[in-house]
């Protein structure tokens, strides 16, 4: 079933120093969370399909832009995988996000002169991400994909992607900083003037990069995939329709 666990931490603490004419400020903080849930999306085709009999065993259905029952009966005369789609044993979950946060929040006010004050202020923050997709070799998703790259020829079946699980990895990372500084000046000279001036500076700079790839033929035992076998510049003939797609094994 699906599931969410996140922790979080933070401190915040200020420090009055020099006879109280500096004050330092630090506020630290951190996070962690994990999100683990199925991103298979099946919507039946009619409100009476079923998908499960009278002792609970999981029935096939056909979803949109699926292919017919009556040809997934006698595709490849039984030598492809099971290609039909059964929704009871799909539940699992297949994908989980996992996201960590380290936030850094600093800054100083020094009075310099009665009337006359500094401050510079700091924010850092940096944030990564990771969010893997793992289809297992007896899921739906990837007994389709092995089917639909799939020939047979003197009875003999040639699979582009080789049978293992497929897992689809996307990482992403963000860091960000801001430097904020600020000098200022309040002086009261009657009942009707007083004088206020600011000048001050703000820069920042925030970076993001992101990684994906997709990885087939995947063995979770010894983590190994089978991508060095798959041109990812050639298209390769479907099974059915006399269709061609790409495989793409590039990070991205």
């Amino acid at each position: 079933s699906d599931s969410y666990d996140r922790v979080s931490l933070n401190a915040n603490n200020n420090f009055s120093l020099v006879q109280d004419r500096l004050l330092v400020k630090v506020d630290l903080g951190y996070s962690s969370s994990n999100n683990d849930f199925n991103s298979s999306d099946y919507r039946p085709l009619s409100p009476y399909d079923r998908i499960s009999d009278e002792n609970g065993n999981s029935l096939p259905v056909v979803i949109r832009n699926g292919l017919r029952m009556s040809y997934l009966d006698t595709a490849g005369n039984g030598r492809m995988l099971d290609w039909k789609y059964r929704p009871k044993d799909e539940l699992s979950p297949t994908t989980r996000t996992h996201i960590v946060q380290y936030r850094i929040n600093s800054g100083i006010d020094y009075r310099i002169a009665k009337g006359l004050g500094a401050s510079v202020n700091y924010q850092f923050l940096r944030e990564s991400s990771s969010r893997p997709t793992t289809n297992d070799v007896n899921s739906y998703f990837t007994r389709n994909l092995i089917n639909q790259f799939s020939s047979i020829k003197n009875n003999l079946v040639t699979r582009v992607i080789p049978v293992g699980s497929i897992v689809s990895n996307s990482d992403n990372l963000i860091n960000s900083k801001i430097l904020r500084t600020q000098l200022s000046y309040n002086r009261v000279l009657s009942v009707e003037h007083d004088i206020n001036a600011i000048i001050g500076y703000e820069g920042s700079d925030s970076r993001t990069t992101n990684v994906d790839q997709t990885l087939y033929g995947y063995n979770p035992n010894n983590l190994t995939n089978a991508n060095g076998t798959i041109n990812p510049l050639n298209n390769y003939p479907f099974y059915y329709g006399g269709l061609t797609g790409l495989i793409n094994t590039a990070p991205k």
